[in-house]
């Protein structure tokens, strides 16, 4: 995890013209989001039995391998800052001082909280941080943490919160695995707030690093970034902000994978 993350992107907003809202072009953006998220439930992909399994072997030495190397591994504080800034944007233009829901979704042994503790610690913002995980052993590495709450379920099936709950969801190299994305991004919409202060969504979505005639072997996601943004509205978010980062280096190949970070504001109206 040597390589650093030096190809960085201007802030991109992409809330939609008037244009988008057309019906034609409702249906080129359907039609392009189904087909970029049916490509991961085509390819041959972990099972979530597989995933459980792997992380419940590595959650002993993930925190040590981690902290070892944090410039190898920037998603968390960068897409944890963004969040935690934005939120005090937001309770500063409001006036309001209530602590805010934030759910860690894949949070694992915790590491992609680490921004919203240090808010916590330093006052900065009151936060009540959950999390939610498959791996049983991920979470009693987390049950250090000060989360409010920890939960153990797929995140492919209905997330286990009720609607409009959060103010704010962050997922790192959790989509890296999804099958279904869209409808794992509409759940998140579902049970995060809407209104004059919207909910926010900081993920990492993998870049597509395939050489000609690989696609068949590749067992984990990977977007171009048109495909990444189509889901994204496709699914009712906003790009607020982007960039793109070194999500890791494989352990066996070396090869480094890119995510491309977004922070996402939940769109008003549409289904949820």
């Amino acid at each position: 995890m040597n390589a650093t993350a030096n190809d960085h992107h201007a802030v991109v907003d992409s809330r939609p013209n008037g244009k988008l809202h057309q019906a034609n072009g409702k249906a080129k953006l359907a039609a392009a989001a189904t087909t970029a998220a049916t490509a991961a439930e085509d390819r041959i992909m972990w099972t979530p039995a597989q995933i459980v399994s792997y992380y419940a072997s590595y959650a002993a030495k993930y925190d040590e391998e981690i902290d070892a190397n944090l410039q190898g591994y920037p998603a968390p504080f960068v897409v944890g800052s963004w969040i935690v800034e934005y939120l005090c944007k937001q309770q500063r233009d409001s006036g309001a001082a209530a602590t805010l829901r934030v759910l860690d979704l894949g949070c694992g042994t915790g590491q992609s909280s680490r921004m919203f503790f240090q808010a916590i610690r330093d006052g900065t913002l009151p936060l009540e941080v959950h999390g939610v995980d498959a791996t049983s052993q991920m979470l009693e590495r987390a049950s250090g943490l000060p989360f409010t709450d920890l939960q153990c379920a797929n995140v492919e099936e209905r997330l286990p919160y009720a609607d409009a709950t959060f103010d704010a969801v962050i997922s790192i190299g959790v989509f890296d695995f999804i099958t279904r994305p869209v409808d794992l991004l509409r759940q998140v919409r579902r049970i995060t707030k809407r209104g004059d202060s919207p909910a926010v969504l900081g993920i990492t979505l993998p870049e597509r690093s395939l050489r000609e005639g690989e696609e068949q072997q590749q067992e984990l996601n990977g977007w171009t970034r048109g495909e990444m943004e189509t889901m994204l509205r496709e699914a009712g978010w906003w790009v607020e902000r982007h960039e793109r980062l070194l999500g890791y280096e494989d352990s066996q190949t070396g090869e480094a994978q890119w995510y491309r970070a977004y922070l996402l504001v939940r769109a008003d109206g549409g289904d949820e």
